[in-house]
C-alpha cells in the first residue's frame, strides 16, 4: 500500500479524501462549521445585500448567508433546512456576543484554540483545493484496469483479518500466526474490529466492494493460496492482517459498464491520495522537518 511508509501522510490523506462523504451525510453540520469557522476566525468581510438578520449592531446579509454554503448544495436546501440555518446562527451569535461581554476571546486558553481552529481551517482548504486539481481519469485507464482485474470482479473471496492500532504489535502477532499460533484466537483476542467475535471472518468480498480501501483489496488479491496471510495492511482504521480462507465464483458476471463508475472513483482516489502523500513528502523536505519522537515516551 502506498502509505505503509508514511503513517501521517496516510492519515491526513484518507481523511481529506473522505470529507466529500461526510458532507453529503451532515450537511447542515458542515454548513453550521463553515458559519462558525468563518465568523469566529477570520472576521469575515461585509458584503452588500439584503439583511437577513441582525443580533445587536451585527448583521448577515443574504449573499453573506449564501456564501456559507457549499455550491454543490446551493439548489437543494429547503425552505425549512435553509431556516434552521439561520436559526442556528442566530443562536451562535448571542451566545458569542455574550462571551465578548464576558471577555472570553481574551483568555490564554481560548486564544490558543482559535489560533488552531484557524489553523486546521486553512490547512485542510488547501488540501481540498489541491486534490481537486490533481484531476480524474481517463476512459482508457478505466478499460485497462478493468481488463487486468476481471477476474478478479468476477471471484468472491472468503477472508478474516485481525486489526489492531499498533504497528509494532502487528508484526508480533505476524511474527506468532508464522509459528503456528491460530488465527482465529489471536483475532479474538487482540483485534478491535468487529469480526473478532467470529475469530475475525468476514465473509466472502470481491475486487470494487471497498473502494476507499485500495491498499485493502491488493492485500486481498495477491493471496494465491488457501491459508495464506498477508503482512501487516496499513488503512485509516489500523493494521490489518488478513488470511485466506476460500474462493468462490460470483453468482453474478460482472461486465465492464457495472463497475465503469466505481472504477473511476477508485483510480481518482488513489490518483489523489498518491498526489497528496508526494506533496507533503516533498514539503518534509523542503521545510527540513525534524522530528523528536523520543519525547512522546
Amino acid at each position: 500500500m502506498e502509505c505503509n511508509n508514511d503513517v501521517v501522510a496516510c492519515k491526513i490523506t484518507d481523511f481529506a479524501l473522505q470529507m466529500g462523504v461526510k458532507m453529503k451525510k451532515h450537511l447542515l453540520n458542515f454548513s453550521l462549521l463553515c458559519i462558525l469557522c468563518l465568523l469566529w476566525i477570520g472576521g469575515c468581510k461585509k458584503e452588500e445585500g439584503k439583511i437577513l438578520v441582525k443580533v445587536g449592531k451585527t448583521t448577515l446579509t443574504e449573499d453573506e448567508f449564501y456564501n456559507f454554503i457549499p455550491p454543490m448544495y446551493m439548489g437543494t436546501l429547503t425552505f425549512e433546512q435553509k431556516k434552521e440555518l439561520l436559526n442556528r446562527w442566530i443562536d451562535t451569535e448571542l451566545l458569542y456576543q455574550k462571551a465578548l461581554e464576558e471577555k472570553l476571546h481574551k483568555d490564554s486558553q481560548i486564544k490558543t484554540k482559535l489560533q488552531q481552529m484557524e489553523h486546521d481551517l486553512l490547512a485542510n482548504e488547501f488540501l481540498q483545493r489541491y486534490i481537486t486539481r490533481s484531476g480524474g481519469v481517463d476512459e482508457f485507464e478505466i478499460k485497462r484496469y478493468f481488463d487486468e482485474h476481471k477476474k478478479e470482479y468476477n471471484t468472491e473471496r472468503r477472508i478474516a483479518q485481525i486489526v489492531v492500532t499498533s504497528e509494532s504489535q502487528a508484526y508480533e502477532i505476524f511474527k506468532e500466526l508464522k509459528q503456528g499460533a491460530l488465527f482465529s484466537k489471536l483475532a479474538s483476542k487482540y483485534s478491535i474490529d468487529p469480526s473478532s467475535k467470529y475469530g475475525g471472518v468476514m465473509g466472502y468480498i470481491r475486487r470494487g466492494d471497498m473502494p476507499n480501501l485500495p491498499g485493502f483489496e491488493d492485500a486481498v488479491y495477491l493471496l494465491k493460496k488457501v491459508n495464506d496471510i498477508s503482512e501487516p495492511i496499513r488503512t485509516v482504521y489500523g493494521y490489518h492482517i488478513i488470511k485466506l480462507l476460500g474462493w468462490r465464483k460470483a453468482a453474478k458476471k460482472i461486465e465492464y459498464n457495472d463497475v465503469k463508475e466505481s472504477i473511476a472513483n477508485f483510480l481518482t482516489l488513489n490518483k489523489q491520495r498518491q498526489s497528496v502523500t508526494s506533496l507533503l513528502s516533498e514539503l518534509r523536505e523542503e521545510k527540513k522537518v525534524v522530528e523528536n519522537y523520543n519525547l512522546l515516551q
